[in-house]
């Protein structure tokens, strides 16, 4: 199947989903090489769920089976990352590990898995995510994450 991705007039368009995983007092997070933090999770493909993105990617990323509690929140993502503008939706759920005592994840190539407690987890990117776990809402939340770069992007497109 194909991801949803397409650029539209300069920009990368994508639809994403992430999962926020906690078990016994710890969030499963992907450390980057340069010490970005991030979820696990990645892009939907034409067909899919959201849901059924989320549990495919999580697996295929940590070899752990999760299930989805429940949505728990929406992120309008617009960044640049190499001078390439982004705009991204992002749905970030709640998830279950099937079996409890399978909790060990492998990494893969670039990334570390890791079960952090909440203090270690600062990092996230976008920064947005960090909401999730430092300020949690009792309602699902829509977010948006404009990072500065994004709107320098458009204004420096408005001058040419």
């Amino acid at each position: 199947m194909q991801d949803i991705r397409t650029t539209i007039d300069h920009v990368q368009f994508d639809i994403r989903s992430c999962g926020l995983l906690y078990n016994q007092g710890k969030y499963l997070v992907s450390t980057e090489k340069d010490g970005t933090q991030t979820l696990h999770g990645g892009a939907v493909q034409i067909g899919e769920t959201t849901i059924d993105a989320v549990i495919r990617e999580f697996f295929e990323e940590t070899s752990l089976v999760v299930t989805v509690s429940k949505l728990i929140g929406t992120i309008e993502n617009h960044f640049v990352v190499h001078n390439q503008a982004y705009h991204q939706l992002l749905f970030v759920y709640e998830l279950n590990l099937v079996d409890p005592t399978n909790r060990q994840p492998k990494s893969e190539l670039g990334c570390t898995s890791e079960w952090l407690a909440k203090e270690q987890v600062t990092q996230l990117r976008p920064a947005i995510l960090n909401d999730f776990i430092h300020n949690p809402s009792p309602t699902v939340s829509h977010l948006i994450n404009q990072e500065p770069a994004f709107l320098n992007y458009f204004s420096h497109l408005k001058e040419v």
